[in-house]
C-alpha cells in the first residue's frame, strides 16, 4: 500500500532554454533600440564572497518531511518541454522506500512521471518533462515494494504549479530613452516591462529564464523583428539575465 511523503519541492534547470534549436544571436529589436549581437544568452552566474566578512549562517534545510504533517513547496516555474528536476525528502523512518511522483492534469487521474529510491538522508530527485503549458498537481507517494495503488492525499498536501509556455524574446531601450512607449510610460534605463503586439497595457507577464522569475507589465508595442513575441526593456533583461535573442517561459498573471 502507497502512503503519502512529508515534503517534495521542484527546482528547475533553464539553462538549456539559451541553446534551443532556432536561437539567434543577435538582430534588431523593436521598440526603437536594437539589441547587441555576437552571443546567445547566456545562464545566469551565481555570485560568490569577494571578501574576508563572514556571510549570514546558512538556511535550514528546506526539505524536512514530518510524519503526518505534509508539507509542499511549489517551484519557481516550469516550461513545457523543458526538464524540471523534481527533489524532496522522506522521513528519517522511511529512507529506502521507493517514491513515486504524479502529476494529474485537465481533471484526469493521478499518473506516475517518475519513480525512484530515496537515499540514505532522505532525499530523492525524478526528472520531469511537462508536455504542455497549463496548471497541473503534482505529489510524491511512497509505495510498499509489491507497487500497490497509492492512497488518494489530502488535497491540502498537492502542489498546483502552472507549467510556462515558451516563445522568442528579444530586448530594447538603449538609443530610445526618453521617448514615451505606446502605453504612456518614458522610457527609461530603470523601466521594468515588455513590449507585446496585442496584450492589453498593463498586463502581468511572468517571465522565467535560467532559474530567475520576474513579474512585468505590457508596456509597450513589438516586437516586428526576428520571430520575437515579446520585446523586454534592456532593465528587464538584465534582471534575468539574458542578452540578443532568446527563448523564455511566460505566462499571462489573471488580475
Amino acid at each position: 500500500m502507497r502512503r503519502r511523503i512529508g515534503l517534495f519541492t521542484a527546482l528547475l534547470t533553464f539553462g538549456t532554454l539559451a541553446t534551443l534549436p532556432g536561437t539567434v544571436a543577435s538582430g534588431d529589436s523593436a521598440g526603437g533600440g536594437s539589441a547587441p549581437g555576437g552571443s546567445d544568452a547566456p545562464s545566469p552566474t551565481p555570485s560568490s564572497a569577494t571578501t574576508g566578512i563572514p556571510g549570514p549562517p546558512p538556511a535550514p534545510p528546506a526539505l524536512a518531511a514530518t510524519p503526518g504533517h505534509p508539507a509542499l513547496e511549489p517551484p519557481a516555474g516550469a516550461v513545457a518541454d523543458q526538464y524540471v528536476t523534481l527533489t524532496g525528502a522522506v522521513d528519517h523512518g522511511d529512507v529506502g522506500r521507493p517514491v513515486a511522483v504524479q502529476q494529474r492534469a485537465d481533471g484526469r487521474d493521478w499518473a506516475d512521471v517518475g519513480t525512484t529510491t530515496s537515499q540514505p538522508d532522505g532525499g530523492f530527485s525524478v526528472r520531469y518533462r511537462p508536455s504542455k503549458p497549463g496548471a497541473v498537481a503534482l505529489r510524491a507517494v511512497l509505495a510498499d515494494a509489491d507497487g500497490a495503488t497509492a492512497q488518494a492525499a489530502s488535497a491540502d498536501s498537492e502542489i498546483d504549479i502552472t507549467v510556462l509556455r515558451r516563445v522568442r524574446a528579444s530586448w530594447y531601450g538603449p538609443g530610445s530613452y526618453g521617448a514615451r512607449t505606446a502605453c504612456g510610460q518614458r522610457l527609461t534605463p530603470s523601466l521594468l516591462g515588455v513590449a507585446h503586439k496585442t496584450l492589453p497595457c498593463g498586463t502581468e507577464i511572468q517571465l522565467v529564464y535560467g532559474g530567475r522569475s520576474i513579474t512585468v507589465p505590457v508596456i509597450d508595442r513589438g516586437p516586428y523583428a526576428n520571430g520575437a513575441s515579446f520585446d523586454l526593456t534592456k532593465a528587464t533583461a538584465d534582471e534575468i539575465g539574458v542578452d540578443g535573442v532568446f527563448n523564455v517561459g511566460y505566462a499571462i498573471i489573471p488580475v
